[in-house]
């Protein structure tokens, strides 16, 4: 009698039957589940981009409330110039400064208050004195302060590029070693999958 190869006893086959199912089934649920994952954490990535998106935009507003307020803040004060500014005294003493001084003069002095106005007799700004020893001369007023001002902003231009090369550099190698991590990702991402 030729002896075959035995064969498992039926409630052997059928025992590794319902396992072999009972692990398709539970791998199945594995990979239904890590598609699930992954969607939720594309969603929550997407809703995150949202929310920054919706909060840099209020933020923006918050900013853009805080400059009117600003401007607003100046213009009351410009409009309701304290006793003791220029601009209070040139609207009580010289009510025609709107067409001399006024084209002169920055705003910024007109709401100053330390500089002592007073009517002359046309030998100053138009016939109104000031004193002006408060008041510091503009850079134009003086050359070498101007040319130290413009070798330092040249110093501080170069030495920016500087630091920009430098930050190209480490990009570009941040750059390589992402491009590795992306790779050995998709490569580990491969053999999970075989």
């Amino acid at each position: 009698v030729a002896v075959g190869s035995p064969q498992p006893a039926p409630k052997y086959v059928e025992a590794r039957d319902t396992a072999q199912t009972a692990l398709n089934e539970a791998m199945e649920a594995h990979t239904q589940a890590l598609q699930a994952y992954e969607a939720a954490e594309q969603d929550h990535a997407q809703e995150t981009l949202e929310f920054d998106s919706i909060d840099g935009s209020i933020q923006k507003l918050y900013t853009q409330v805080a400059q009117e307020g600003a401007e607003r803040d100046r213009l009351m004060s410009l409009a309701n110039a304290a006793p003791g500014t220029l601009l209070h005294f040139l609207r009580e003493n010289r009510s025609e400064w709107v067409n001399d001084i006024a084209r002169v003069v920055p705003e910024e002095l007109l709401l100053r208050e330390d500089l002592d106005p007073s009517i002359t007799k046309g030998e100053d700004l138009y016939g109104v004195s000031l004193d002006l020893s408060a008041i510091d001369a503009p850079r134009a007023a003086d050359e070498e302060i101007l040319r130290g001002q413009i070798e330092e902003i040249d110093r501080a231009i170069s030495r920016i590029r500087g630091e920009i090369k430098i930050q190209e550099t480490e990009l570009a190698t941040q750059s390589e070693r992402l491009t590795t991590a992306k790779d050995k990702a998709a490569t580990l991402n491969q053999l999970r999958i075989q």
